[in-house]
């Protein structure tokens, strides 16, 4: 049921409701749970299983519903669905608890997930080559004296 946005609304109302409305009654160690749940989600989403990605969320959003994570991945999901309301709807359901968040500077999920072929294999990219790297050398004796030396005349 990723589609049904009446459903989603509701589902979010109850879990909320479960906190009295407050996300300050969320514990402190929620994110710690959530951790693998969305791990597996951004894990379903990258292999293109945006209906299980979305459920995955559900599930961390039991733990906390304005869960910022969670929603972004839901979101990017949803937009893999084609599902552009849907995907609105859970990025605003958590931006009045995450006024410091902004959504708009991840690159949109339809660049992401629309990319056609294999990644570009190590040879593909630039090598590291290009970096240029600073070699120190170990100082000589003389190099050392006349630095003491120095200091010496300064004080």
């Amino acid at each position: 049921m990723p589609d049904n946005l009446v459903y989603r609304q509701a589902l979010r109302g109850v879990e909320r409701r479960k906190f009295s409305n407050d996300p300050g009654k969320v514990g402190m160690l929620v994110g710690a749970k959530n951790q693998p749940i969305l791990f597996r989600a951004k894990n379903a989403r990258s292999k293109q299983r945006f209906a299980e990605a979305i459920e995955l969320c559900e599930d961390a959003f039991v733990n906390n519903p304005w869960d910022v994570g969670a929603a972004r991945v839901s979101a990017e999901a949803a937009e893999g669905l084609g599902l552009r309301g849907v995907a609105q709807w859970l990025v605003e359901s958590v931006l009045a608890v995450t006024k410091d968040v902004d959504f708009s500077s991840t690159r949109p999920a339809s660049s992401r997930i629309t990319r056609a072929g294999p990644r570009p294999s190590a040879a593909g990219r630039r090598s590291s080559s290009s970096i240029p790297t600073i070699k120190t050398q170990p100082p000589d004796q003389r190099s050392l004296g006349q630095l003491d030396h120095q200091a010496g005349q300064a004080r």
